[in-house]
């Protein structure tokens, strides 16, 4: 069960992602998504990926995928 509901109301390998925003980057999104007609979903999904990739690559994993955490995040907390 995740704090979204039922483990039956999502799509199988997906899950939620609760985030606190700015405002002015919440009503760009929306924007961008209603022009570009793709869900708001569809974009923060590119634009993590986008970023994670980033991320990866600057660290010296070549792009590649970070390894698994050590611990799980504390939330609303930056880690170090």
């Amino acid at each position: 069960m995740t704090a979204g509901g039922d483990a039956g109301d999502k799509a199988p390998g997906r899950d939620k992602l609760g985030l606190n925003l700015p405002a002015d980057l919440i009503e760009a999104a929306r924007d961008a998504a209603w022009w570009c007609r793709i869900s708001l979903a569809e974009l923060g999904e590119s634009a993590l990926r986008r970023e994670i990739a980033r991320l990866a690559k600057r660290e010296g994993h070549d792009g590649g995928a970070f390894p698994r955490r050590k611990a799980n995040l504390r939330p609303g907390r930056r880690s170090g």
